[in-house]
């Protein structure tokens, strides 16, 4: 029947969706595993402690920021509803992390830098970190211009109330409360309170 159809595919969905969510709980796991075992064993068999030697070279500290990122992707995938403004985030924030990368890179081992790319040499460490810093601000004002954009999208649409709108949707929901607790009380009790 149709509308069983309707009814299931919203199901399927959730399960399918807590099943990505499992995955990327794993991946985080398997990253911190890695990440942790490269540091204390380096030396260990190439199959465990490899991946983990590779993201150290490649993202050096900032490395440490991809398990957290698969957690917050696991944990919103967790959720049953769908959040627009957390998802931009989730995506958006790649941004600054490629510029944090970038200075983690940089500042980790700055002479084998220099020797691969011998103009940033000319330039200067801190004139490198200065524009870095740079770099890093302007993707931090970047997602925060577009996620100013989107909540204000959702309030013209009506997905979220402006602040006043729930102030004054809570006063109401007080007002007709008290109501319909009055409204409830038994008639000698109103008597006696008029009194």
């Amino acid at each position: 029947m149709p509308g069983g159809r309707s009814e299931g595919s919203p199901g399927k969905a959730f399960r399918f969706s807590r099943l990505i969510s499992g995955f990327f709980f794993s991946l985080s796991a398997y990253l911190v595993f890695v990440l942790g075992l490269s540091l204390l064993w380096p030396r260990g068999w190439t199959f465990l402690v490899g991946p983990g030697i590779w993201l150290h070279g490649a993202f050096a500290w900032a490395s440490w920021f991809l398990p957290a990122w698969m957690l917050c992707a696991a944990l919103l995938l967790r959720s049953p509803s769908f959040h627009p403004r957390l998802s931009y985030l989730l995506g958006a924030v790649s941004l600054p992390y490629l510029v944090a990368a970038g200075f983690a890179r940089i500042s980790t081992e700055p002479g084998a830098f220099f020797e691969n790319h011998p103009f940033f040499a000319a330039v200067g460490l801190s004139s490198l970190y200065a524009g870095f810093g740079f770099l890093f601000a302007a993707s931090i004002a970047a997602v925060g211009f577009g996620l100013a954009k989107i909540s204000s999208w959702m309030r013209d649409t009506g997905r979220i109330q402006p602040r006043r709108g729930k102030r004054a949707g809570k006063k109401g929901a007080e007002e007709k409360a008290e109501d319909s607790a009055k409204a409830a009380e038994p008639a000698s009790r109103r008597g006696v309170a008029g009194f």
